[in-house]
């Protein structure tokens, strides 16, 4: 008879599932220092060849923290449920971490629209 090593196995993916998800919550305050960085594309503003729109320059900001508490949300019911399921739940925080700098390059696209200079048509 062969020893069981699904417990082994379910306790060390678990523990690597909730580390993951303390380091996902932390890349949230990471994520938001970058929405931080986003708000330099309004730099330019008040010069007299250049308008803005502040209220898409703020959303661009904003955008890069509120998709990644979103995508933690998300990951963070996905992988009670994979969990409890006894499935590996390891991959859920990273591929919700990726998918979540994809928020950052959102956040710039929707600031960066929100900067018009007035030579382009």
């Amino acid at each position: 008879m062969r020893p069981d090593n699904r417990t082994e196995t379910r306790t060390g993916d678990r523990a690597a599932t909730i580390v993951l998800l303390v380091l996902q919550a932390l890349g949230i305050l990471v994520f938001g220092a970058f929405g931080l960085f986003i708000v330099f594309v309004s730099d330019s503003c008040g010069s007299s060849s250049t308008t803005c729109d502040d209220g898409r320059i703020a959303w661009g900001v904003m955008t890069p923290p509120l998709v990644a508490a979103g995508l933690f949300v998300i990951s963070l019911i996905w992988s009670i449920k994979r969990m409890a399921q006894s499935r590996p739940a390891w991959w859920v925080p990273i591929l919700m971490t990726v998918l979540s700098v994809g928020g950052v390059v959102l956040g710039f696209a929707i600031a960066a629209s929100g900067v018009h200079n007035g030579n382009l048509v």
